[in-house]
């Protein structure tokens, strides 16, 4: 298995996602601590080139380069490959770290990176090839039905058609959910909830879609 993408984060979640790993699975192996590793795919530290290879081989990955660079920040430096295209499985890893006992919340955040760094990086239409894959039935209707919210939200939001896997009568509640953990936050949702997720019955505030 070969990566070549332009975000150490990106590329390790990837690799982790693709291999089957949760977090901690893949940071014991790979020797590190969880909380090391989750700054290193949230972009919030970058490891050193030993380092970035040893846990990309922990998942069966390799960095796709010509010239090996010295440092992690050095192949940062470089131009990415304009050819590269966002990976069609994003929402449906989602739904595999979910099914796995990963908390739903955190995979939305992480997922939710993902998307806001691949618009950077080839912009709008990253949104449609992100969502392309169908996500497998979680066992948790509630998350399944935000799933798809979030995929329609996105679409409409850069102009696109959502995937035809949001349409699909089991991603719809039968009663409200409330997402958030704030007291007295349930009147704000109800009134602010995007359409993509209030006709799913899912009164999610807009500022759980934020990133800082």
């Amino acid at each position: 298995m070969v990566f070549c993408v332009d975000h150490v984060g990106m590329l390790l979640r990837q690799a982790r996602v693709q291999a089957g790993l949760t977090q901690a699975e893949f940071a014991r192996r790979g020797g590190t601590s969880q909380p090391t590793l989750s700054a290193y795919e949230r972009g919030r530290k970058t490891p050193n080139a030993a380092t970035l290879v040893r846990l990309l081989a922990v998942a069966g990955a390799t960095l796709a380069t010509a010239d090996p660079p010295a440092t992690t920040r050095d192949w940062l430096r470089r131009r990415h490959d304009p050819s590269h295209t966002p990976p069609s499985d994003a929402f449906a890893g989602a739904a595999v770290r979910v099914s796995a006992g990963e908390p739903w919340s955190f995979v939305v955040r992480e997922l939710l990176d993902d998307v806001y760094r691949w618009l950077h990086l080839v912009g709008p239409a990253a949104v449609a090839t992100l969502a392309r894959g169908q996500p497998d039935a979680t066992g948790d209707q509630r998350f399944d039905a935000l799933l798809a919210g979030l995929a329609e939200h996105l679409a409409a939001a850069h102009g696109y058609a959502p995937p035809h896997w949001t349409t699909n009568p089991e991603r719809f509640l039968d009663n409200w959910w409330f997402p958030h953990s704030r007291r007295g936050f349930d009147a704000l949702a109800l009134r602010d909830a995007p359409s993509a997720f209030r006709r799913r019955g899912v009164m999610l505030h807009p500022s759980m879609l934020e990133r800082r």
